[in-house]
């Protein structure tokens, strides 16, 4: 069943014909600029107006409070919460959102996060980078929404820290506890196996939705004839294999040299040329 059915969404240079988001799924989203992951996550939490390209059982989604109630938008690299205290957030969440907070939770991963270690208590709390990053993945877990989209979900995490990171992705995409989840996937080399589909917003203006542990693609010379591309370094091409035998077929035959590769590494490919 469809979430969210998206028409003919224009997106800064990006066309997004036809997507669907269908629930009980996890999605990833990449891109060249993160303004326009960040401005995609936005639109598909209802907040940014997709000018009715993007609906839920037939009615747009922006804006919209029955849209709103079974779904969260949290960019994890923001403040949320001023304070610590669970009582206190409890109560605020409540009053502005109606939220359910479940403060056992969250008092949990304050400790098992060690979040403590990460504020400096003046006249008011102030949080290291770390911190806020902490914060706001211990709220999202302790909020109860089926469906949540999560912009920035390890921005402030050191990369060495990598138990903690693949404790963090393994909590956002939890099928155990949310229906649909639309995750900022910038750090796809730890995200990609957890994910169901991946929405690309590549080097060429088509958006391609993959399945990023099952899809085959193509390491070639750029040619006129090459359909499905996505990335590019320098006179190469990386392109997805059609899902059409015949077409396939043809394809090998025009292309004089070629690789072809999962998407992982097809993308570490692409990203070795971008250091």
């Amino acid at each position: 069943m469809a979430y969210i059915d998206v028409n003919n969404l224009q997106l800064n240079k990006y066309k997004l014909s036809s997507l669907n988001i269908e629930e009980g799924f996890s999605y990833g989203i990449i891109g060249k600029s993160h303004n326009d992951v960040a401005r995609l996550l936005k639109i598909l939490a209802g907040i940014n107006d997709n000018y009715d390209t993007c609906k839920n059982n037939g009615k747009t989604i922006f804006d919209d409070s029955e849209f709103f109630k079974n779904r969260i938008y949290l960019d994890l690299s923001q403040k949320i919460v001023e304070t610590l205290d669970s009582k206190i957030i409890k109560e605020d969440l409540n009053f502005r959102y109606n939220a359910s907070f479940n403060e056992k939770q969250y008092k949990m991963l304050v400790n098992n996060l060690g979040i403590r270690s990460e504020v400096v208590i003046t006249n008011k709390y102030e949080f290291s980078d770390l911190g806020v990053n902490l914060t706001s993945f211990a709220v999202l877990c302790s909020l109860d929404y089926p469906n949540i989209v999560v912009n920035n979900p390890l921005k402030c995490v050191p990369i060495e820290k990598k138990e903690l990171r693949n404790k963090m992705i393994n909590t956002i995409i939890d099928r155990a506890k949310y229906q649909t989840m639309i995750v900022d996937a910038t750090d796809l080399l730890e995200f990609y196996r957890y994910l169901d589909y991946l929405i690309i917003l590549g080097d060429y203006e088509d958006v391609h939705m993959i399945k990023p542990n099952s899809d085959k693609f193509i390491i070639s010379d750029d040619y006129l004839t090459l359909k499905n591309k996505i990335f590019k370094r320098d006179n190469i091409i990386i392109s997805k294999v059609p899902t059409d035998k015949e077409d396939y077929k043809e394809l090998k035959k025009t292309l004089k040299k070629y690789k072809e590769v999962s998407f992982i590494e097809a993308y570490s490919y692409y990203m070795e040329g971008k250091r």
